[in-house]
């Protein structure tokens, strides 16, 4: 296809680089057929999904964000079975998705509306291509997904290989079609690229401490591959994953720019191609040996996988409802929180840095609360405290949330 980026090939041919340290002989893998499920709804989004403005955030809500945090904790450990190879990836979407959160609450990216409906955007073919894939409809699972789930339940590639095989599907196969829908340009004219380009800098920061608990949690061979000819084996992996990004925004422009819906699917047809080649070149490098074991593998899941087969949908991410906080005549802070409009209610506990004691609270789902928190010794009218929730998911599970709140007096 003409004018097509060749970042893409880039990033190609960097993983196959990286991969080729990871000594392996594969056989040939069948992606299956062709994934062919447009929806009339949503012209050049290939999902078998009718359009839902709650689930795809079409308000840029900063509560939706939670509600994907929650649902991917649940399905952490109630839906990929435990100590399954899949769990990676589940494990590392969390994360990134946590950071996204924290960037947004920071107030890092532009346009945060935009961040918070494109968040919700992205994870949602991810959550229904498994749901998918598990219950066998392999017709409505793009190639490169069904490449990547079928090696994590069959144990069939190194830790790594998992990680790299979802985050190709991901980002080189949903990723354009997602931004795409989600829409490259603000209604002013001006490009989002840069609130895109500016979430590399969060990943590279999150890299290493997420390959770290990758490594203790499932893997201990996740950070044992080596690159030929590199430096640093994190910035050529981190390399890999920037150029995905780079190739997914471009074949995005190219599906927006199609001057007809036609034009729209052979796009599509490339990007779905690409993907499978990818996928394929991963397979092929991170395959277990023949007589190589996954005994190191396996106890190490065992004891520090994570996953809780008691675990419930107990609770949901309680959030604040406000940047300032009031104190009253007994030195407390009132801390306004609401808790989303989910399957559960918030439960966890608030504290202040720098003050004794905390406060539990119990908030319904789509409710709101005015907690009455200890101030610290010395706090006046037009000084800032460091609020934490910490909401209590399910059992060992909790999710931490914090910010600075301007104190006005009450």
């Amino acid at each position: 296809m003409s004018g097509r980026s060749t970042l893409a090939g880039f990033a190609l041919a960097l993983a196959g680089a990286l991969l080729l340290a990871l000594a392996a002989t594969a056989p040939a893998q069948d992606p299956g057929p062709a994934y062919d499920d447009w929806n009339s709804e949503q012209p050049g989004y290939p999902s078998n999904a009718p359009i839902s403005p709650r689930a795809e955030c079409a308000n840029g809500s900063d509560r939706c964000i939670e509600r994907t945090i929650g649902e991917m904790w649940r399905r952490f450990h109630t839906v990929v079975p435990s100590c399954q190879d899949n769990a990676v990836f589940s494990l590392t979407y969390l994360r990134v998705t946590e950071d996204i959160a924290r960037g947004v609450d920071e107030g890092y990216y532009d346009d945060p509306r935009w961040l918070n409906e494109l968040d919700a955007l992205f994870a949602r073919p991810y959550f229904l291509t498994y749901d998918n894939w598990e219950a066998g409809r392999t017709e409505l699972v793009p190639p490169a997904w069904r490449i990547a789930f079928d090696a994590g339940r069959d144990g069939t590639v190194k830790g790594i290989g998992n990680l790299l095989l979802s985050m190709n599907a991901h980002v080189n196969r949903d990723f354009p079609f997602v931004l795409y829908q989600s829409g490259l340009v603000q209604p002013d004219g001006d490009s989002r690229k840069a609130d895109h380009d500016a979430g590399n800098a969060r990943l590279r920061a999150l890299y290493r401490p997420m390959i770290d608990e990758l490594t203790a949690r499932f893997d201990p061979s996740i950070d044992d591959y080596d690159v030929p000819g590199t430096e640093a084996d994190d910035e050529a992996l981190f390399s890999v994953l920037v150029g995905w990004r780079e190739g997914a925004w471009q074949n995005a422009q190219l599906l927006a720019n199609a001057s007809s819906d036609a034009e729209r699917r052979q796009i599509g047809q490339a990007i779905e191609a690409e993907a499978v080649a990818q996928a394929l070149t991963i397979f092929a490098g991170s395959a277990y040996a023949p007589g190589e074991t996954r005994d190191a593998r396996e106890a190490q899941c065992a004891a520090n996988g994570g996953q809780r087969k008691d675990y419930r949908r107990g609770a949901d991410v309680a959030h604040f409802a406000s940047r300032t906080t009031e104190m009253n005549s007994k030195e407390r802070i009132h801390v306004p929180i609401r808790c989303p409009d989910g399957p559960g209610p918030c439960v966890g506990a608030a504290t202040v840095e720098g003050a004794s004691g905390k406060l539990r609270f119990f908030v319904s789902a789509g409710r709101r609360a005015d907690l009455r928190v200890r101030a610290p010794a010395g706090i006046g009218n037009g000084d800032r405290v460091r609020v934490r929730l910490r909401s209590l998911l399910g059992p060992g599970v909790d999710y931490v949330k914090e910010r600075t709140l301007r104190v006005e007096a009450g």
